[in-house]
């Protein structure tokens, strides 16, 4: 009910029914990492990183009681200390990876990629995660020219090992392109999407672009 609410844009029910999930079921981790991501889209850092963190106190004993305010640098080295099992990898990822999110946003960058490296080591085959990693790793004004070629380097190798061709392409026709995208709105994805889309060649490839924002304004319609 809680993601129907989100996709129709109720966001204060889409809460109620998730506060209400965990109350019937507190040891149920998916209901954490989906109302956090609700505060962390309303800019509500401060209930996104509690909710993330009760529901990370389901699996990691040493943070049960911890203080948010005052012990988030303790909080992650818990986090990076600890090894999940095999059937809680998949949502310590999720809430580990909502953490990040919600340190950048509040600027503790290097607590930020603390939490990437542990989601990104603990699944090494979520691309998205280590591709953020490589993302917030340019925040850091310590952070230098090499090392950020290295981490690129590296989220490259992951995604060459990890795709391959879903289809023989003929020769013959234009090529059909579909580009994904969130960012299909006035945002800095769009700023250095829209020069490629302009110069690749219409007489060899048929493009189209679907877009997954709920931003849509006149970047998206162009």
């Amino acid at each position: 009910i809680g993601q129907s609410h989100v996709a129709l844009g109720n966001t204060t029910d889409a809460i109620s029914s998730f506060k209400q999930a965990i109350e019937a079921a507190p040891d149920l981790l998916e209901p954490y990492w989906l109302l956090s991501t609700i505060f962390n889209g309303m800019g509500d850092y401060e209930n996104s990183i509690s909710t993330t963190l009760s529901g990370l106190s389901r699996i990691v004993p040493s943070l049960v009681g911890k203080n948010v305010e005052s012990e988030l640098q303790q909080v992650v080295e818990c986090i990076e200390t600890f090894e999940p099992d095999a059937p809680r990898k998949a949502p310590f990822v999720e809430l580990v990876n909502n953490l990040a999110n919600d340190l950048v946003q509040t600027g503790l960058i290097e607590l930020a990629i603390k939490c990437l490296n542990k989601a990104s080591n603990v699944l090494p085959d979520r691309a998205d995660i280590f591709s953020s990693l490589v993302m917030v790793k340019n925040y850091l004004p310590e952070s230098y020219p090499g090392e950020i070629f290295n981490v690129s380097k590296q989220y490259e190798n992951r995604i060459t090992l990890s795709s391959k061709p879903l289809l023989k392409i003929s020769d013959k026709g234009r090529k059909r392109i579909g580009f994904v995208s969130n960012d299909l709105f006035t945002h800095s994805v769009s700023y250095f999407f829209e020069p490629l889309l302009e110069n690749l060649n219409k007489k060899q490839f048929e493009i189209t672009c679907y877009s997954g924002t709920r931003c849509e304004d006149e970047t998206t319609a162009r």
